[in-house]
């Protein structure tokens, strides 16, 4: 009876594997196309991809099952807690489709949608854009890419930050790029709080300054209870790239996911979500 048991939990494993790497329609042979925008060109198309901003055209989700768990259907190629059950995609924009402007509403500054990005021209202090569909509390991996398209003035600071758990009153947990007067202007990844109490921030020197063209991967992991790290590599840059960890002396309350920017004008190809168990 045990044997059984054990036979049916490991076909159960191979199924899920099958159904999450593969997709529902090639398991059972079904018939429908996984047809438009394929943001990191891999030849699937994103509403069909396990990692839409990382290539993997194999689709391959087999690490769970070979620790003896469930694919949860992230790629292996992208999963924040690869052979760890449990991770899905909570929400993914490329900013391709004509619905982003619904998804995303500016609440201070310029912004745009050109079918491809989601941009942003300088403006005022702390221009803001906001998330508008449900979003996760956290345990979170949030990742986005962002061209700078525009000169970044010394003389004044200059930012772009991803933005979770903010509010009216208070900016929230902050990770992202800041050419900030640290004492002299230097251009760094930054992971900010402010809840009204400290910890207010943390960051590090980037190996690679800002400029015209330059793009960054971005990727900030935040536990509501315990830190905040953010990292940043940019796409000319050999290594990992750098990472600053803020411990939170409190749990933020929950609030709004959005963009904050000042100082340059950028491009934002699209931003990841992960919701982590």
């Amino acid at each position: 009876m045990m044997d059984g048991v054990l036979e049916m939990r490991a076909l159960r494993m191979v199924l899920v594997g099958a159904l999450a790497s593969s997709g529902c329609d090639q398991v059972f042979g079904l018939d429908h196309s996984c047809d438009g925008h394929d943001e990191d060109a891999d030849g699937v198309a994103d509403v069909c991809d396990n990692c839409p901003t990382v290539a993997n055209p194999d689709q391959s989700d087999d690490l769970e099952v070979m620790n003896h768990d469930l694919a949860d259907g992230v790629g292996d190629a992208c999963d924040p807690a690869p052979g760890q059950s449990g991770d899905h995609i909570a929400i993914f924009d490329a900013f391709a489709d004509p619905l982003a402007a619904r998804r995303w509403v500016p609440s201070t500054g310029t912004w745009a949608f050109d079918g491809e990005a989601l941009t942003y021209t300088p403006g005022n202090s702390d221009d803001l854009m906001l998330y508008q569909l449900a979003q996760p509390r956290g345990p979170l991996r949030l990742e986005y890419h962002v061209v700078i398209d525009g000169p970044v003035p010394d003389g004044i600071s200059s930012t772009v930050r991803a933005r979770v758990d903010g509010d009216a009153t208070h900016d929230g947990v902050q990770c992202g790029l800041s050419r900030l007067d640290d004492p002299t202007w230097v251009d760094e990844v930054h992971a900010t709080y402010d809840g009204g109490a400290p910890p207010f921030g943390s960051a590090e020197v980037l190996p690679v300054a800002f400029a015209v063209g330059h793009g960054y991967d971005v990727a900030m992991s935040y536990d509501p209870a315990a830190a905040v790290t953010c990292g940043a590599r940019a796409d000319l840059a050999s290594g990992t790239g750098v990472t600053a960890q803020l411990a939170l002396s409190s749990t933020p309350a929950a609030g709004s996911l959005g963009f904050v920017a000042y100082g340059f004008a950028f491009r934002l190809e699209h931003v990841i979500v992960y919701d982590r168990p």
